[in-house]
């Protein structure tokens, strides 16, 4: 049987979502301060980054072992900086990854969310 449930709100805490109970997580958070999509929503770009860490750990806690997160994003330039989003999103996702292995209870080989 599939079970579909949709959240409306932020994924910085979804508390409606137990732990390792989903399958696939696709997401596409805001471009930081993109003129195109929410122009001074972040005051800087550490602040967006902080947000993803926080989104990462909800969606790491979500997944069950072994399923996927997809996330939907791209670098962006303002006013000719480039903001270097995707290289930021590998390495935020990928700290977590490396220092996060799970066991089976059955005394199996390690194994980890592969989230990114």
């Amino acid at each position: 049987m599939i079970y579909v449930k949709i959240v409306f709100g932020s994924s910085e805490n979804m508390k409606e979502v137990s732990s390792s109970s989903v399958h696939l997580v696709v997401m596409s958070p805001p471009y930081y301060n993109a003129p195109f999509d929410f122009p001074n929503l972040f005051s800087s770009y550490d602040e967006f980054l902080e947000l993803l860490r926080k989104v990462g750990r909800e969606v790491y806690r979500v997944l069950q072992p072994g399923r996927y997160a997809c996330y939907v994003t791209q670098d962006v330039r303002i006013e000719g900086k480039l903001y270097p989003i995707i290289a930021d999103l590998i390495r935020i996702r990928s700290t977590r990854l490396v220092s996060s292995t799970r066991r089976r209870s059955s005394g199996g080989s390690p194994r980890a969310h592969k989230d990114i």
